[in-house]
């Protein structure tokens, strides 16, 4: 079926051209893979060779469906089928990634098993197999059932009315009946949380939750057109009925209890190596400056450079680490500035009043950096880093020569921009995933960022394990909801007493057009000021703060407000202007 669906849209000159393009940005998932990885996926992705291997796929689909079933040939077919699927994969993953890896291992798990012998091996592989497709059940079940979307009717209207995924007939009608709705999400939850008791002792318990899948599956290739996914999962059946009580001759559940165990050890490992990392992090930080808080609490502080020029202190986003900014941080320096950098604390305070709070601790932090460098810092805030360093100079009296604002939040952007006010429910949904992870352990299970290898290799491991730490994705969760109820601002920001300059990603722009106006009123904020936002063509919000035309924007706009001798702010600098519009 994939392999027809794959050749039908490769026929297509319109569907060859849009492959084209989506392959051609999925690769550079791939970037960081291993080198042999990163050459299969250069070599699968180009259309001649795809219109091959799906050709091979699907004779070799035909070949299993007539052959018998002790055809010579059926294991090593299965085997070259589950080798291609996976090949196929980075190159066209849009809705069916899920059933083409199910496939994959499906098919693996299957060939392998068919060449061995009946006993413990053959077991394990079969075994192997039916924990899989009984853990995907439970696993969805477990993560919808964390947010309360998919404890309401919600998640289901909202998939319903996607033009990818979506039924106008069935969306309208769950809007209609909203209970009904609700008791559709209901009855999923409860089938696939409670799907291991496929297990009970009982002979009919597999066979009730197996037709419960089959039509679960059913449905959504009717109503979603994910028809791939009944065929791929009921590929996982097979094995669940014969390691379950369906089976008089089920095989030892030696295996499963093995697995349990390695489940055990392997978590227990997960913690101890967190605990190990957090004491790692604590050495690192003990060798920064601090500056103390009410409460007993402090920030941890990290200087660079010297302020021949002037001082720079950086504000960060949402999540930021320290060692985030090294590459802007590394050009700051070489401007001759001191480079002030720190991570805010993790108190519990509420939502409501966190930024707030955020901003006094930077008011603090000023202070400090005031009474050691010759003149006024220039402060940065980079995405909700800006917020809070307008809040700070809000409400507080400060030494700051000036402010960069870069590709700044506004305080009224979730009231004001649609795009964005879209993005609060899935943002959400992925920070509590993360936060709740974390906490259990299991953030070594994170990859590593893509800017860790900006890092000098020994501050690495380092920086990794704070990005895995419960302790950022707590932190990172607190701001999170401190930004849902705080950004919601009608109207323009307040008036700021010092001067302001936004540097703005022109992806940022490009996705969300009020995002121009939005950055415009906070360039405005100044009475009689008509600077312009400098906008960054082609760079994304990530890349702001790494890629090197913005460096040099961002540097541009922070000598810009250096003071001189005399106590007035530079106009003309050496560095080169980048590219606005």
């Amino acid at each position: 079926m994939a392999s027809l669906e794959g050749l039908a849209l490769l026929g297509s000159r319109h569907e060859r051209h849009r492959l084209r393009d989506e392959w051609r940005h999925a690769r550079h998932s791939f970037d960081r893979a291993p080198a042999p990885v990163r050459a299969v996926v250069a070599a699968t992705g180009p259309i001649p060779t795809r219109v091959v291997l799906q050709s091979v796929r699907a004779a070799a689909s035909i070949y299993l469906i007539a052959a018998p079933r002790n055809a010579p040939a059926r294991n090593l077919v299965t085997l070259a089928s589950s080798v291609i699927t996976t090949a196929l994969y980075p190159a066209q993953r849009l809705g069916s990634d899920g059933a083409d890896q199910v496939t994959a291992l499906s098919q693996a798990l299957v060939g392998f098993a068919g060449f061995a012998r009946p006993g413990p091996v053959r077991d394990a592989l079969l075994w192997s197999q039916a924990i899989q497709g009984t853990m995907s059940y439970a696993v969805a079940g477990v993560a919808k059932l964390v947010g309360p979307d998919w404890r309401s009717e919600r998640a289901l209207l909202g998939i319903m009315r996607t033009h990818t995924y979506g039924s106008p007939v069935l969306w309208r009608r769950a809007k209609e009946l909203p209970r009904t709705a609700r008791a559709v999400s209901a009855g999923m939850l409860v089938f696939e949380c409670a799907f291991p008791l496929a297990y009970l002792p009982v002979p009919w318990a597999p066979r009730i939750f197996l037709a419960g899948a089959v039509g679960f599956h059913a449905f959504n290739a009717a109503a979603m057109g994910l028809g791939r996914f009944l065929p791929s999962f009921m590929s996982l059946h097979p094995a669940i009925v014969y390691t379950s009580a369906a089976n008089s001759r089920r095989p030892s559940a030696a295996f499963p209890l093995i697995a349990a165990a390695a489940l055990a050890v392997t978590v227990g490992s997960f913690a101890a190596q967190s605990v190990i990392a957090s004491e790692r992090i604590r050495r690192r930080d003990a060798g920064r400056s601090t500056v103390p808080l009410q409460g007993g609490r402090q920030l941890v502080v990290d200087r660079q450079g010297e302020p021949r020029t002037g001082t720079v202190v950086l504000e960060g986003g949402l999540g930021t680490q320290i060692d985030e900014f090294e590459t802007l941080r590394r050009a700051l320096v070489d401007a001759g500035l001191l480079v002030v950098s720190y991570r805010r604390s993790d108190d519990g305070c509420p939502a409501g009043a966190l930024l707030d709070a955020r901003a006094a601790e930077l008011a603090e932090l000023l202070r400090a950096v005031d009474a050691d460098v010759p003149s006024p810092p220039v402060v940065l805030g980079y995405s909700l880093g800006s917020e809070i360093v307008r809040r700070a100079v809000r409400d507080h009296d400060l030494p700051v020569a000036g402010v960069v604002a870069l590709d700044p939040s506004h305080p009224g952007e979730l009231a004001r921009s649609a795009k964005k006010a879209d993005t609060v429910a899935p943002i959400t949904e992925s920070m509590r995933v993360f936060r709740l992870a974390t906490a259990a352990r299991l953030g070594i299970l994170l990859d590593a960022p893509s800017w860790i290898g900006v890092l000098d290799p020994s501050r690495r491991r380092d920086a990794v394990a704070e990005h895995r730490s419960a302790w950022t994705w707590r932190r990172t969760w607190r701001e999170w909801n401190a930004v849902r109820v705080s950004l919601v601002q009608q109207g323009p920001p307040e008036p700021s007493r010092v001067p302001v300059r936004v540097v703005s990603a022109g992806r940022t722009l490009r996705n969300d057009a009020l995002q121009a106006t939005l950055h415009t009123e906070l360039t405005r904020t100044v009475t009689g000021d008509d600077h312009d936002v400098t906008i960054v063509p082609g760079v994304g919000h990530d890349d702001v703060i790494r890629e090197p035309v913005a460096v040099n924007a961002v540097i541009e706009a922070v000598e810009a407000l250096l003071p001189n001798q005399d106590g007035t702010p530079e106009e003309e600098m050496p560095w080169p202007r980048a590219s606005a519009g």
